[in-house]
């Protein structure tokens, strides 16, 4: 299978719906990219994060690009990040093993193999339960996910994986409503429909579809295997696919040990393909990543063998802004720079549901105005 041949082809809109998509965005969504953003709204910025987003605008405003999405985008809708997923999944296993003993089910000498939802509907755990619990995962999660998938069954770890991403606790779903991050995503990818070629979540939740979906963008989950010739926007889900709502049988997910070393051995893979081929052919935009991801790296620094693509990354500034840190930052990003990911810093809001606030503010310029490089410049000299 050739690789170009696991992106869909151009998308064809009729005029019709050009003009009901049009009818459809918000006042925001029609301004015009002839419009440039003044240059104090990049103020804040530095100089390196300035000169990056004024290349990614340009960008935006020119090219066929890509998105490429990190936990922080589903943690800013309230699902837990990495750590905490891999936190509440050891914490519902041994909570499950705690139920058992209760109740006579099995000893401190036997893990539990087949999971019953029964002790879901518990509501009480002694505060001993909850240190003994707690007591197993302060070591390494991720060997402790390990061992727990090695000893149930695999509908019985999907089942531990949907709790832990989507139950905020004993009583309360998650109800699947989107982030104001999620929504600007969204819009970015109604706005910019005929030039963006593809997305790559490395989240298992559906937030973004829905939210597609509630904005009529026509959209592909693709999640085991390529999908030729999609007229929809394809969401490649490297990592695993696991809807609020049911969910393929066939998914399978990135998230123990052994999951993380089968993935590094199998480079060939449709799922490494597609990240070499997205990286390769087009600039992506990279939201809610930490970047420090070794696979990540790994796959960005080979897509550079063949076609050296400029990419750009929005990262949160390190708090509180101190010498040192934005040293660390400044060696972190020009680190970046050697993978051809441009950085864009923005200071994160100390109000908790506002966080990216300013991530919001940065997006949304992008998606709207164009921008003056030499007055921006002239006037940060000055």
């Amino acid at each position: 299978m050739r690789a170009s041949s696991l992106l869909h082809p151009p998308l064809i809109r009729s005029p019709v719906r050009l003009f009901r998509n049009w009818c459809r965005v918000t006042s925001m969504e029609r301004l015009t990219k002839s419009q440039h953003f003044p240059p104090e709204a990049i103020a804040d910025l530095s100089k390196s994060s300035a000169s990056g987003f004024m290349k990614l605008v340009e960008t935006l405003e020119k090219r066929e690009f890509a998105l490429v999405l990190g936990a922080g985008v589903s943690n800013s809708a309230g699902l837990p990040a990495w750590t905490t997923l891999l936190y509440k999944i050891c914490s519902a296993f041994f909570y499950h093993w705690e139920w058992e003993l209760q109740h006579g089910q099995t000893s401190t000498h036997k893990p539990p193999q087949n999971l019953s939802i029964a002790f879901a509907n518990e509501i009480f755990w002694s505060k001993d339960s909850v240190r003994k619990a707690e007591a197993f995962i302060t070591g390494d999660p991720l060997l402790v996910a390990q061992q727990i998938k090695n000893c149930i069954r695999p509908a019985d770890w999907k089942w531990l994986l949907r709790r832990a991403l989507y139950d905020i606790d004993d009583l309360v779903q998650h109800d699947g409503s989107p982030s104001e991050l999620i929504k600007m995503i969204s819009s970015l990818c109604a706005i910019k429909a005929g030039r963006i070629r593809a997305v790559i979540s490395y989240n298992y939740d559906d937030l973004l579809e829905l939210c597609l979906k509630a904005d009529r963008v026509p959209y592909k989950p693709i999640y085991a295997k390529p999908i030729r010739n999609t007229a929809a926007l394809p969401i490649f889900h490297p990592h695993g696919y696991l809807p609020i709502h049911g969910g393929p049988a066939e998914s399978t997910f990135v998230l123990s040990e052994d999951d993380y070393v089968q993935n590094a051995s199998q480079p060939f893979s449709w799922s490494n393909l597609v990240q070499l081929e997205t990286f390769a052919q087009y600039p992506c935009i990279f939201i809610g990543a930490s970047m420090k991801d070794t696979a990540l790296r790994r796959l960005l620094r080979l897509s550079r063998t063949t076609h050296a693509q400029a990419h750009f990354a929005f990262l949160p500034a390190s708090e509180p802004m101190t010498q040192q840190s934005e040293m660390f930052d400044a060696l972190f990003d020009h680190d970046l720079k050697t993978l051809g990911v441009y950085d864009v810093r923005y200071r994160v809001s100390e109000a908790p549901k506002d966080r990216h606030e300013r991530l919001l503010k940065l997006i949304e310029l992008a998606i709207t105005c164009s921008c003056d490089r030499k007055k921006i410049w002239d006037i940060r000299k000055a």
